[in-house]
């Protein structure tokens, strides 16, 4: 259905007359949501929209038509509250004085239950982002059954099971209690139906067993913290650290930082300590006017709730490293961007040391970078060689964290601190970690969608990658390139167990082109870094393979069961002995040699991607600066295709400066891996 309106809407721009493209895109849009019965030329009236913002609003609408953000099928009955969410995103919030007041409540709760940007935006300005979930699970089925579940658990042939429930059997929680617990955590137990589960687990896959389990427990533990014991909290926060790397974002208009805020606040404040001591560390490369915006948000914010915020920039990140001599892990070009591998060991490498100096008094910048004792305390809390390692809380600047979680993820880090582990998220939300290469020319015109398609809202949750992920320290490759979250697997590999997913509010990325009459106005600039960025992350996933999609990953740390692995400190020393070394290259090479000399095909995709692109059709018909475009990008893939194929050849790499982005980004690949610099 939307393929049919997106065509009609095309057809529209050509065969209404002389009239502008305003009016024509107005007109059309009215008649379209009519259909609905809503009133698109009311609405703008109603909330004061001037004409600049009514042709950016028109424009928006019909990008979110384009790029199946708008949906037929899937458009919520309350068509008022959702294009105001559409027009907070474009636009602003200040529509909001024309609101009546009695429609104020009801959209509260459309945006509690239709989270997207704009949701998140219009909550924050009336100040309702304290708990973005509103489940209301039947406390007194909990307080009855409960106990019940437990006993069925603990019947299952598994082990450790009666181990790990004995705590909770005899414990009895009353509806008030309960009552605020769920007010906090907004879970849904339908226990009946888990109950009759386990009396019948075959149902089940050990999978969802084990999920099913795991949550019960979850539900078991953060009960007994909350009423019963919430030292077992405190014991988790002494050792997280809550940080945040990124480079030239608007922090103001960003969720983290808020919702990290909020959690410990609520945290600190149930356990009667003092907010200021549980510092969050920022590590800022924006350049100096964008810094000067975000320190006085992040002065206003500390402020606000009394808490403690380090917000280091460009400079003071790169004088500590070198103090450190970790300097090689952060910065690995001339370019002023750390690039993904180095913004992440920012907080691998620094974050800690930074925590555990505040904890031993140092207050300020000046103070930290003025201490003698550095090298002990990046040992204590980096390298973990007195088992002291810190449990980092990894940040994305457009996650938001629901409050429960800050309770669940302490508890989970006190119960596996003695650990060297990594616990992902789950997430909903813009699902940007998956994403299309198959961008040629002759694709992006039978599909434009495809250019958003990792932009598209999920509510499913899924695997969040580093975001808000808990993790003891690692490392990631200093490579300029995404897919960085799989350099390192630590020994253990833990799942979330007890919480919400986080939201991640990363935007629809659109155009900002007026009055789009195609879907394929206004993309080049997106279109120019999106593509590069879809092709480096297809040349990482296939030639490092960290993730072992391929069966072919060269990372040898990562292999099962490589012996004595308890700390960072372990895994440097391992990583950094030179057979280690050797045998990464010669995998390297293996996936040389098997990309280059073997057919394009699912099982070969960055040469099948390369192959695609490197084969334009001459005769397909574009507009004239996309040809251009790729018939650069045409000349980009045929000179990568020559340089692999040559490399293998002649087993060796003439290393001469290219303008090409693509044969640059491998280039700049081969020579991290063969100069020795990876680790």
């Amino acid at each position: 259905m939307n393929k049919i309106i997106i065509d009609e809407l095309i057809k529209g721009f050509r065969t209404r007359g002389s009239k502008s493209k305003k009016q024509k895109a107005m007109e059309m849009l009215q008649d379209l949501f009519a259909s609905y019965s809503f009133d698109l030329r009311l609405f703008c009236v109603t909330y004061h929209l001037t004409d600049k913002e009514i042709t950016q609003f028109l424009s928006y609408l019909l990008y979110c038509i384009y790029y199946n953000e708008i949906v037929h099928t899937q458009l919520p009955k309350n068509l008022e509250f959702y294009f105001l969410t559409l027009l907070t995103e474009i636009i602003s919030t200040k529509w909001i004085k024309h609101l009546l007041p009695r429609k104020k409540l009801p959209l509260i709760a459309f945006c509690k239950s239709y989270l997207r940007e704009g949701s998140w935006l219009i909550l924050k300005a009336i100040d309702h982002t304290n708990n973005l979930f509103t489940h209301s699970p039947n406390t007194l089925d909990i307080q009855l059954k409960l106990p019940i579940l437990i006993d069925k658990i603990i019947a299952l042939p598994l082990e450790k099971l009666k181990e790990s429930f004995a705590p909770y059997r005899n414990q009895n929680y009353t509806s008030e209690e309960l009552d605020a617990f769920f007010k906090l955590f907004s879970f849904n137990f339908p226990l009946p139906d888990l109950i009759k589960l386990f009396d019948n687990p075959t149902l089940a896959s050990p999978e969802q067993l084990n999920f099913l389990i795991n949550t019960v427990l979850g539900l078991c533990e953060n009960l007994y913290a909350y009423f019963r014991e919430p030292s077992l909290y405190r014991s988790g926060l002494t050792r997280m650290v809550y940080t945040l790397s990124t480079r030239g974002i608007n922090f103001d208009q960003m969720p983290w930082l808020p919702s990290v805020l909020e959690g410990l606040q609520s945290l600190t404040q149930h356990l009667k300590l003092n907010l200021k001591d549980f510092p969050i560390i920022i590590f800022d490369q924006a350049p100096n006017r964008e810094l000067s915006k975000n320190r006085i948000f992040v002065q206003k914010q500390a402020k606000k709730y009394s808490a403690t915020i380090w917000h280091l920039s460009h400079e003071e990140i790169i004088r500590l490293a070198k103090k450190l001599k970790v300097l090689h892990w952060i910065k690995s070009s001339r370019k002023r961007y750390f690039g993904y591998g180095g913004a992440r060991n920012c907080t691998f490498f620094l974050a800690p040391v930074i925590h555990q100096a505040f904890q031993k008094g140092s207050r300020t910048y000046a103070e930290l970078i003025k201490r003698d004792d550095l090298k002990i305390l990046f040992n204590e809390s980096v390298l973990g060689k007195t088992a002291q390692d810190s449990i980092l809380h990894l940040g994305e600047d457009d996650i938001f964290i629901p409050i429960c979680n800050f309770y669940s993820d302490t508890l989970f880090a006190a119960k596996h601190k003695n650990l060297y582990f990594q616990r992902f998220s789950l997430e909903i939300g813009r699902s940007t970690l998956n994403i299309n290469a198959k961008l040629d020319l002759k694709n992006l015109l039978s599909n434009p969608s495809i250019l958003y398609s990792s932009t598209v809202w999920k509510d499913t949750p899924s695997i969040a990658g580093m975001k808000a992920m808990l993790t003891k320290p690692v490392f990631c490759l200093p490579l300029p390139f995404g897919h960085e979250e799989r350099h390192v697997s630590t020994p253990i590999s833990l799942s979330p167990s007890f919480e919400q997913p986080i939201i991640h509010l990363g935007g629809t990325r659109f155009p900002k082109h007026l009055i789009p009459i195609s879907p394929l106005d206004g993309i080049l600039k997106y279109l120019k870094c999106y593509l590069t960025y879809c092709i480096e992350i297809s040349m990482v996933m296939q030639l490092v393979d960290p993730a072992n999609l391929y069966g072919r990953c060269i990372l040898p740390w990562n292999d099962p069961e490589v012996p004595g692995i308890s700390c960072l400190g372990d895994l440097l020393e391992y990583a950094k002995q030179p057979k280690v070394q050797k045998e990464l290259q010669k995998r390297f090479w293996d996936n040389l040699t098997f990309a280059f000399t073997s057919e394009p095909s699912d099982e070969n995709p960055l040469v099948m991607h390369l192959t695609d692109l490197a084969n334009l059709e001459s005769s397909l018909s574009a507009p004239a600066e996309l040809k251009r475009f790729y018939k650069d990008v045409q000349n980009d893939a045929r000179l990568f295709l020559e340089v692999g194929r040559n490399l293998i050849q002649n087993k060796k790499l003439k290393n001469k400066p290219v303008k090409s982005p693509l044969t640059s980004s491998f280039l700049l690949l081969l020579n991290h891996i063969f100069d020795g610099s990876m680790t």
